[in-house]
């Protein structure tokens, strides 16, 4: 009896210090983002969730990270069910100096909006022309990469080199998809984010600050992918395809201004008759800060393939904000406008619940 009760006391002991070892090495969070929206134009009323994440972070050294999330995004959304839960972010940071290394998936900087976190943005969802950005080279901006991320003074850069998109990243404006993608060089890129006011280490890649933060940036981006073979009705054809994006952001005291432009080369317009062409697209939008309450507004122009009317977009976004903890938790309603000819105008009002714990 008197080992044994050593034998207990040993094991007590180990567990209590392991628990406080891991406890301030490994952080634990959610992510939980409600939506209810109104469609008076397809008569038809929708509640779900726009993100649903349990993320982890663990420091096994002190110049080293592990971000990791589930998700599983847009559950009950129209037909779309409960959905599945899928990886996010899975990357392993190696700082030294001012280099910060990221191994596997990690967000490529093909947008500043894209690469903000869903639980800074004004609202749930991003513009039109930011999601495909986000899929143009490289497949939700987050496919198997490897990037550097660093600064010399004012001037941030990125440089990656990462697998590509996936088939239904190739379809058409009737909405036909590629079949598969038979082979495809890897993804690369840059991007260049110039600090006029702030730096890349004050100053985070955020849509909202919550008027607590001064900045002004502007940043030149270039992605490309040189060989995409894909399939369609048995047969197999061969693209190339590149983004250029530009952007500006500002922030002083209460004002939050930020504006993007892309260019997109090689877009797939016609999948039958191959036919592609340089489509462009460009969005402002603004907020101003009142104590808690923001009211904000966007507006968005996106050409596929020509500056022809009928296949142009025009988005119109008009909301207010209530942070009662800025991105711990926050909830506000808009009205959304969408201008894609006759057949496809459309109106959408939300009200929305985002928390992050």
């Amino acid at each position: 009896m008197k080992y044994f009760f050593r034998i207990i006391l040993i094991i007590t002991f180990s567990f209590t210090h392991k628990a406080e070892i891991y406890a301030t090495e490994v952080e634990i969070g959610g992510r939980l983002q409600g939506v209810m929206q109104l469609n008076p134009d397809n008569n038809n009323q929708d509640l779900f969730l726009r993100r649903t994440r349990v993320n982890i972070l663990y420091r096994p050294a002190p110049n080293q990270k592990i971000s990791f999330d589930l998700r599983n995004d847009n559950a009950n959304k129209e037909d779309d069910g409960d959905g599945n839960f899928a990886i996010g972010d899975a990357y392993w940071q190696f700082k030294k100096d001012n280099y910060k290394i990221r191994l596997f998936r990690a967000k490529v900087d093909v947008s500043y909006s894209a690469t903000s976190s869903s639980k800074h943005l004004f609202e749930p969802s991003r513009q039109s022309s930011v999601d495909y950005a986000s899929n143009f080279i490289v497949h939700n901006r987050r496919a198997t990469n490897i990037q550097i991320n660093s600064n010399f003074q004012k001037l941030f850069y990125q440089i990656v080199i990462s697998d590509g998109i996936h088939s239904k990243d190739l379809e058409d404006l009737q909405g036909n998809q590629a079949q598969q993608i038979g082979a495809q060089n890897l993804s690369y890129g840059a991007k260049l984010r110039y600090f006029l006011i702030g730096s890349d280490e004050k100053n985070a890649i955020q849509d909202t600050f919550y008027g607590s933060i001064n900045t002004f940036s502007i940043g030149l981006g270039y992605f490309a992918n040189d060989k995409i073979e894909y399939a369609y009705n048995n047969q197999d054809f061969r693209t190339s395809r590149n983004l250029t994006n530009i952007e500006l952001s500002y922030a002083y005291r209460s004002l939050r201004v930020l504006s993007e432009f892309f260019q997109f080369n090689n877009d797939l317009i016609d999948i039958e008759n191959e036919i592609f062409r340089n489509s462009q697209a460009y969005y402002i939008q603004a907020e101003y800060l009142i104590g808690k309450i923001a009211p904000y507004m966007g507006h968005e122009i996106f050409h596929k393939g020509d500056f022809k009317n009928e296949n142009r977009t025009l988005s119109h976004l008009f909301g207010i904000n209530y942070y009662l903890e800025n991105q711990k938790m926050h909830y506000g309603i808009n009205y959304k406008k969408i201008e894609a000819g006759d057949a496809n105008d459309n109106e959408i009002f939300s009200t929305y619940l985002m928390t992050d714990f």
